[in-house]
């Protein structure tokens, strides 16, 4: 159930970074990311659903040994090109992470899944799937670190707009479409000068995403073998409000 992001990742890769702005992103996380490392000691990380590699190459600055999953060979590419430039040795692999059937896959201290890829897996099933995964994938005692919206805000907010930036000739709006069980995350390019008559000069993508919430999330965590030890509504470690938090952001620990 977590067909056609693929085609959705792959129709604006080029501009995701953009859109996402990933640069700036990274240098604002990596005091968290840097504390975290030294908090925990943790060595061997895996990145599922690495997306275009921001965080996996910061970590790998910090001096972590990662290894990056993503389901999205367009975002792999653009990753193993950051890797490159920033002059850092990641693994990369194109896998599905309910599965992660790559056999090279180690016994890993922390599995971070960030960058809101948990509400691509559209149900409780998928969700329960991941999470098994990521546990067996794991040393005993290690660590989740799992990072995504705060849907609970969102949909409480009636919130559709998510962004809209100006990038080069291309304006980028991103908005979501309520439905009863589930959201569609849109993305709208238009280019700047083109004209807007005759819809030239614009795409627009979609995907369905899942809008967990934490008491969604939390008992299957419990079932899969984790125990939450951290909950913060984002990366300054403030207490998580569902009503106000942009972000829930959590680390788990495998229970031995």
């Amino acid at each position: 159930a977590m067909e056609g992001f693929e085609e959705f990742y792959d129709s604006f890769a080029d501009s995701y970074d953009r859109m996402t702005a990933d640069k700036g992103r990274w240098d604002t996380e990596c005091p968290f990311l840097s504390a975290l490392l030294k908090e925990f000691g943790w060595r061997n990380i895996l990145d599922a659903g690495c997306g275009t590699g921001g965080e996996a190459v910061t970590l790998a600055k910090l001096g972590a040994r990662v290894t990056g999953v993503d389901a999205t060979w367009s975002l792999l590419e653009i990753a193993r090109q950051k890797a490159q430039d920033a002059n850092v040795e990641i693994e990369w692999f194109h896998d599905d992470i309910r599965v992660l059937k790559h056999p090279v896959l180690r016994m890993f201290d922390a599995v971070f899944c960030r960058g809101n890829t948990l509400p691509h897996l559209l149900t409780t099933e998928d969700l329960k799937a991941t999470l098994t995964t990521f546990n067996r994938v794991i040393r005993p005692g290690g660590h989740l670190v799992l990072g995504w919206l705060n849907y609970a805000r969102i949909l409480n907010a009636r919130e559709r707009l998510v962004g809209a930036r100006a990038s080069g000739d291309k304006l980028i709006l991103r908005f979501y479409d309520f439905h009863d069980d589930h959201l569609v995350f849109n993305v709208l390019t238009m280019d700047k000068v083109s004209t807007v008559v005759g819809n030239t000069g614009v795409t627009w993508n979609s995907t369905t995403l899942k809008p967990w919430t934490f008491e969604d999330v939390e008992p299957v965590l419990r079932d899969t073998g984790w125990s939450v030890i951290c909950q913060w509504g984002g990366t300054d470690r403030s207490p998580f409000v569902s009503e106000h938090s942009k972000n829930i952001l959590l680390v788990a620990k495998s229970k031995p």
